[in-house]
């Protein structure tokens, strides 16, 4: 049992809507446990890790252009955009 591997199938909105329902105490303990699977399934680490430099930085300036335009959503509105999703 020292390789028992779990397969979940869940996407990324199943997962934030139940870790939303956990209390504090069980939230730190699955990150702590979790964590860096946690985020490379969040951040689609693989697709993060094929980006060029020259890629990165063009992504940065776009952001950065896009927030001088005022395009950009504040944590509440961010919130209130993932609600709509589940």
């Amino acid at each position: 049992m020292d390789n028992l591997k779990i397969t979940v199938d869940f996407n990324k909105e199943q997962i934030i809507k139940i870790f939303r329902q956990l209390n504090t105490a069980e939230r730190k303990s699955i990150f702590a446990e979790f964590k860096d699977d946690i985020y490379d399934f969040l951040t689609d680490k693989d697709v993060i890790n094929k980006m060029t430099t020259i890629e990165y930085n063009n992504k940065i300036n776009e952001a950065e252009v896009a927030y001088k335009k005022g395009k950009y959503l504040t944590s509440d509105e961010l919130d209130k955009e993932v609600e709509t999703w589940m």
